[in-house]
């Protein structure tokens, strides 16, 4: 894919070269091996220290730019995996096509499927950090999560022990937020009341 083609002169371009890189490899939950393997691949190449768990996480450490050795550890966090849906007719096969990305004005959709900016992007921005040498920063840990579009697999498999920073930032919002670190599921079991659908009635 020819991400200049797509993306132009826009910034951040690295971010968004990142990107399209991971938006041609498969990475439907439950199906990350191909893109946990490209991070810790990803890591190693810049020199950092990176590893991979079992249930596929990626974490990869960037030591502390100079004069920044004394600050805390930052988290950087995203998921792999990415909303598989698609248009009717489209016969994407999720498990092995890559993600087609198309330009209209200043949108980037793709080509009858769903995008993947969730969490791509994320992804992307914390790979761009990693990778640039000019940036002054404070060390960070960055982590790359499996399954978070579905049962949260990766996160609740996550050695936190292994992590030495306290803050983390949760690439995953398009918005600002503070918030707690936890979740709750909640099942729930009912019979359901059919009624009549009113006549002229449209979804």
């Amino acid at each position: 894919m020819d991400w200049k083609h797509i993306f132009g002169d826009e910034e951040p371009a690295e971010v968004f070269r990142y990107f399209s890189m991971i938006s041609e490899i498969p990475r439907r939950s439950g199906d990350l091996r191909r893109i946990s393997d490209f991070l810790l691949a990803f890591g190693c190449d810049l020199g950092l220290e990176s590893r991979q768990d079992g249930a596929l996480n990626v974490i990869i450490e960037k030591n502390a730019s100079p004069d920044y050795e004394d600050e805390e550890p930052l988290i950087l966090q995203a998921h792999m995996d990415m909303v598989c849906e698609q248009n009717q007719g489209t016969g994407h096969d999720f498990a092995s096509d890559s993600i087609e990305l198309v330009r209209e004005g200043d949108r980037i959709r793709a080509k009858g499927t769903s995008l993947g900016a969730d969490n791509g992007l994320g992804v992307a921005f914390i790979m761009a950090v990693l990778a640039d040498g000019t940036l002054p920063h404070p060390a960070i840990e960055a982590v790359f999560t499996a399954d978070e579009e579905t049962d949260m697999a990766g996160a609740w498999a996550l050695n936190l022990g292994a992590l030495r920073g306290r803050t983390l930032v949760n690439l995953d919002a398009p918005a600002v937020t503070i918030c707690g670190s936890g979740e709750m599921e909640v099942a729930m079991r009912f019979v359901p009341e059919l009624v009549p659908v009113r006549r002229g009635w449209k979804f």
